[in-house]
């Protein structure tokens, strides 16, 4: 049950722990009862409750905010807080000492408990500490309060002293292995220094350090002077919190909050006080602490009930009012939260000539809201909207976080009823529809025809009205004029859907616009759907018009993490539907500005398409050429387009050097790919004419080195390229790629992987800048930023089709080679292995001759005896016992996030080759990622579980991955995992937090994605022949990056001759791998929704 309820409150369930808790100290009642009846106690004896029960009751109280119940609790029990000030005043130094002794933590408790109810003044002045006794924190708050009330100096001082005494004391005695255990010392400390500052500003005069000077005067802030210093303490007390980090942690923050609060209640500032209560309610609602935040509501109603008459109570109770409405949404009562904003828009409406800024973000907020409860018309939500958009812009306020949030989300909604128009438009029942019509007008022109003829033929009777009077005619005209009613009332709709798809489109489009001009807060959804719709709609002149003027006007750092995807629609062709709409005159514009003001960041990708008929052997080639085994597929159009694209950056002064060096510094790259390797594999002595080419490139950063983005442009002082080193060493594979240093002008030595052959540089390229972007997400999410959720990425830079350059991952080492070592007898399973288990090479054998039925049996035989060793590796690494806890708590976590960042994905091929361990952190990096979204279902051998979860990545999270498991307190008959770490712990619970990310931002990544497998170079999709090169290139030992050919590879047949080439399967497959995805993150597995959503 303890354990049990540690869990709970780790997980911060204090409804849970609380109920738990009165569970224990009712049992311990219980028991301590029965034992005094059976020991005949006197009738009047109250059988005392757990100390650590009690404690954690009234902490599980605390933290769900229910102040009132902590007081009456502790005016039930027999050591309140009024007892020991009774003892305090009345009773002798020791009976005093004697009680606080019996339980210090309890006392505290009272004391906070005293304080945040506002019973600091209860109780006589007294003169200081008793002897003898340690001052807790809480106790020198209370007795400091009392004391700033009345000028008590003396005391005031010595409680302070005594306290920091004891502050002290712990922090040098505390563990320093976590940060977690100094931040209640330092939390005390600064609520210490917050009472003596405060003191300072009520009473200068009476400096607790300097003797008392004559002539005692108060100030309470009510001077220009003293409000300067008021606004000057808030600042400091703001910085410390800030340097504190406790900043986006509740637990830290609230405690600072609530004694800043208490402090204006006694230097008499309603007001300030009243921020400071508000401040409260947004963190605790931010953090998830309902009750807490409904708390401070309470209070707020309160203070501002009795302070109405002040002059800006009704801006003040503007401000908290929505912050009711906020919490009230997010306990769930949707209609009331409207209700509450709705009155607070009515009234604001006729007070509009003051700050919009609040009305505008209310009735932003507002539109929200109903746009989720669909409690109005889309058009009244658009409308509310739109209102609030054009307030702010009109009032010049179009810039800033509201400013952005408020852009964002008419965008946004304009967007979403854009694209409910685009799905309706492509269901069944629509085109249903059209073909009914089409059907039906098809009728109405056989029956126009035959009136047509029989009025040529004069068979039509008319009176002298102009009005048919045959039968036959007549019954002609009514025949039309019924099947035209539905027809022309279906195409008005069909036209008023058309407005508004049209209209919805702008109406996005404009906004989007306007929300990168206003802040950053939303960059990373806008920029990716901006470009989705841009790329979805590159043939419309609206759309290019309107997205040109936003190319050239958002700053263009806000633009650069699509950089690859851009480059890589660019052409040459004078003619077709996406040069007359102006879809390549934008797209070569907007290349051009990233490569002027980035070049770090952009002229590689540029340079890359330019080098695209660059062949294996690094020289130009012509379509259909074979070089070293491979047929060469050359685009044209993008080789022509990004040679002029690049010539035209080099005429701009500013960067004509730059690029120019970039070429030479790439030209180096691409001859030594091409360089072939010794016979023997042997280290080898770099080029001395690779070096003559290399010198003096003083402009260009080391190409595997970060550069981050400088959205000033200027890019100064950036360490740049100085010489490579003077060896060449290989890396088994296939192709033997090369790894070399290379050294930058501070001295910093940065190893780089060269790769040439067949592999496809570009797909590991996109797969890292997938990763950045979960990482982005992860970022933002203070669940996973918590736990430092990430996945570990490294720079891939592909210099042609045929030739690139990867990140050399420093201090690690590739999971096979720690288990069986290099030759696969040696490593941790021949250093540590069992006497009766089997060497890795006969677990091989068996499950190589091991027959079709006998697969399964021969299976759990090896793994009988052929025990994991994995956390070994953390024993021998991480020596330190708290840096082995915490490593092998980060492989855990890093295990987790990549596992379901590569179920998301689909990624496959995650042999023990493709995962290394980083020995510094622990943390994994997955390398070859060349199959992705599921191609490995379709491999020879199909891949058909999620993520890699053998035994020896178990075996890395420690003895609870097989967890134990107890019966349930509450349910006998339920089991519970004892173990906070492993699979069911630490591992499960970051799974479980990684995911929920993901699906929160679903909207957001499938956006990316889409952008990524609709890209026309990015060719991910496993063919026959590369299925079956890949996995026999898997089987060879040491290739730890196995590589698919082309399809023309080895058939020696040009590219169009190749089965399986043709662009609309390709489409087709893009399609399922998305749908695929799409299911993923709906939570659906096989058709059906997964256990966690139902």
């Amino acid at each position: 049950m303890m354990s049990q309820l540690k869990l709970y409150e780790h997980e911060g369930s204090w409804d849970r722990a609380l109920a738990g808790y009165d569970m224990m100290c009712h049992r311990s009642a219980s028991e301590q009862g029965q034992m005094a009846s059976a020991s005949h106690a006197a009738a009047d004896d109250t059988p005392a409750v757990s100390v650590n029960n009690q404690q954690g009751l009234l902490t599980a109280l605390q933290q769900l905010g229910c102040r009132h119940l902590i007081e009456a609790y502790w005016q039930g029990q027999p050591g309140s807080v009024s007892q020991e000030m009774w003892l305090w005043h009345e009773g002798s130094p020791r009976q005093l000492v004697d009680w606080y002794a019996g339980d210090s933590r309890s006392a505290e408790m009272r004391y906070e408990s005293a304080w945040r109810m506002g019973q600091w003044q209860r109780g006589a002045d007294q003169s200081g500490p008793v002897p003898g006794r340690p001052v807790g924190t809480n106790e020198a708050v209370l007795g400091c309060l009392r004391a700033l009330s009345s000028g008590d100096r003396e005391r005031c001082r010595s409680l302070l002293f005594s306290a920091r005494q004891n502050a002290v004391k712990s922090l040098a005695s505390v563990s320093t292995e976590s940060v977690s255990n100094v931040n209640p010392a330092v939390l005390q400390l600064q609520q210490l220094q917050c009472l003596q500052e405060a003191w300072n500003f009520k009473w200068p005069s009476l400096s607790l350090s300097l003797p008392p000077s004559p002539g005692q005067g108060s100030n309470a802030g009510q001077t220009h002077e003293g409000r300067l210093q008021l606004a000057s303490l808030q600042n400091a007390w703001q910085a410390r919190e800030a340097a504190m980090g406790a900043g986006n942690k509740f637990e830290l923050r609230e405690p600072l909050l609530a004694l800043r609060k208490a402090v204006f209640e006694v230097l008499g500032l309603a007001e300030q006080a009243a921020q400071t209560l508000h401040e409260s309610a947004v963190a605790a609602r931010q953090a998830g602490h309902l009750t807490h935040a409904m708390a401070a509501a309470h209070q707020l109603t309160t203070m501002h009930h009795s302070s109405s008459a002040a002059p800006d109570a009704a801006e003040s109770s503007f401000a908290w009012r929505v912050e009711e409405a906020k919490l009230l949404w997010a306990q769930g009562q949707e209609r009331v939260a409207v209700s509450i904003s709705k009155s607070l828009l009515d009234a604001a409406r006729h007070n509009k000539q003051g700050n919009l800024l609040p009305y505008a973000r209310l009735l932003s907020l507002t539109a929200k809201w109903l746009a989720q409860t669909r409690f109005e018309s889309s058009s009244a939500i658009l409308g509310s909207m739109g209102e609030a958009a054009d307030a702010l812009v009109t009032s010049g306020m179009q810039t800033g976080r509201v400013a952005c949030r408020v852009m964002y989300r008419l965008a946004h909604h304009a967007d979403t009823l854009y694209a409910a128009i685009q799905a309706q438009k492509q269901s069944p029942e629509w085109n249903t529809a059209q073909a009914v019509i089409k059907q039906k007008r098809q009728q109405v022109s056989l029956l126009q025809q035959q009136l047509q003829l029989r009025t040529q033929r004069g068979e039509v009777k008319k009176n002298a009205a102009g009005e048919v009077t045959d039968r036959e005619s007549r019954v002609l005209v009514y025949q039309i004029s019924t099947m035209m009613r539905p027809i022309q009332f279906d195409e008005e709709e069909t036209t008023t859907l058309q407005d508004s798809e049209a209209r919805y489109l702008l109406l996005a489009l404009t906004n989007y616009h306007r929300c990168l001009l206003a802040g950053g807060r939303y960059d990373l959804q806008v920029v990716f759907r901006l470009f989705q719709l841009w790329f979805t709609l590159g043939t419309h002149k609206s759309v290019n018009a309107q997205l040109a003027t936003s190319f050239r006007e958002v700053p263009s750092y806000k633009l650069l993490s699509l950089v690859y995807q851009i480059a890589s629609r660019m052409s040459a062709a004078k003619s077709g539907p996406y040069y007359e709409s102006g879809f390549q005159a934008t797209l070569q514009s907007l290349l051009e500005r990233l490569a002027v003001e980035h070049p770090h960041h952009s002229l590689y990708q540029l340079f890359a398409l330019k080098n695209g008929n660059r062949g294996k052997d690094g020289k130009a080639a012509q379509a259909g050429d074979v070089v070293g085994g491979m047929a060469v597929t050359v685009d044209h159009d993008k080789v022509a387009a990004a040679h002029d694209l690049i010539a035209v950056v080099a005429a701009n002064p500013a960067r004509k050097a730059v690029v120019e060096q970039v070429n030479q510094l790439i030209e180096a790259y691409i001859h030594l790919a091409a360089l072939p390797a010794s016979s023997d594999g042997a280290a080898m002595t770099f080029p001395s004419s690779l070096r003559r080419r290399t010198r003096d490139l003083s402009l260009v950063p080391v190409v595997s080195a970060p550069v981050d983005v400088d959205p000033s442009c200027r890019y100064e002082n950036l360490p740049h390229f100085s010489h490579f080193g003077d060896s060449i060493s290989f890396v088994g594979g296939i192709n033997k790629p090369k790894l070399i240093q290379c050294f930058d002008s501070v001295g910093h030595c940065h190893r780089q992987l060269v790769k040439s052959g067949n592999d496809d540089m570009r797909q590991d390229a996109v797969m890292q800048q997938f990763f950045a972007l979960i990482n982005n997400v992860l970022q933002e999410s203070p669940d996973t930023q918590k736990r430092k959720l990430r996945i570990v990425t490294y720079k891939v830079v592909p210099f042609s089709p045929a030739s690139g350059l990867l990140e050399w991952v420093e201090d690690t080492v590739p999971v096979h080679e720690y288990l069986t070592g290099k030759d696969k007898h040696s490593g941790a399973h021949k250093r540590y292995k069992k006497r009766g288990d089997m060497a890795f090479a006969q677990c091989f054998q068996a499950m190589h001759k091991a027959k079709r039925n006998q697969l399964r049996h021969t299976f759990d035989h090896v793994t009988a005896h052929f025990s994991p060793v994995l956390h070994h590796f953390f024993l021998e690494t991480f020596r330190h016992p708290a840096h082995w806890f915490e490593r092998r708590l980060q492989y855990t976590r890093s295990v987790a996030v990549n596992s379901m960042a590569g179920y998301i994905i689909g990624l496959g091929d995650r042999h023990s080759h493709n995962i290394l361990l980083d020995r510094k952190t622990a943390e994994v990096v997955h390398i070859d990622l060349g199959v992705a979204f599921e191609q490995g279902r379709f491999l020879n051998t199909p891949e058909l579980v999620p993520f890699r979860l053998t035994s020896n990545i178990v075996d890395g999270m420690g003895a609870t991955g097989t967890a134990d498991h107890c019966p349930d307190a509450f349910d006998p008959t339920r089991l519970v995992i004892v173990a906070d770490t492993g699979i069911e712990g630490v591992m499960r619970s970051c799974c479980e937090k990684t995911l929920g990310v993901l699906r929160e931002n679903k909207e957001s990544l499938i956006t990316i994605i889409e952008v990524f497998i609709h890209d026309p170079l990015y060719k991910w999709a496993m063919t026959p022949l590369g299925a079956q090169q890949r996995q026999k290139d898997d089987s060879m030992v040491g290739d730890s990056s196995p590589a698919e050919p082309q399809p023309a590879a080895a058939v020696g047949m040009p590219p169009e001759a190749v089965p399986g080439t043709d662009t609309t399967l390709a489409n087709a497959d893009a399609e399922r791998a998305l749908l695929r995805l799409k299911q993923k993150l709906a939570g659906m597995e096989g058709g059906e929704v997964s256990a966690s959503t139902q």
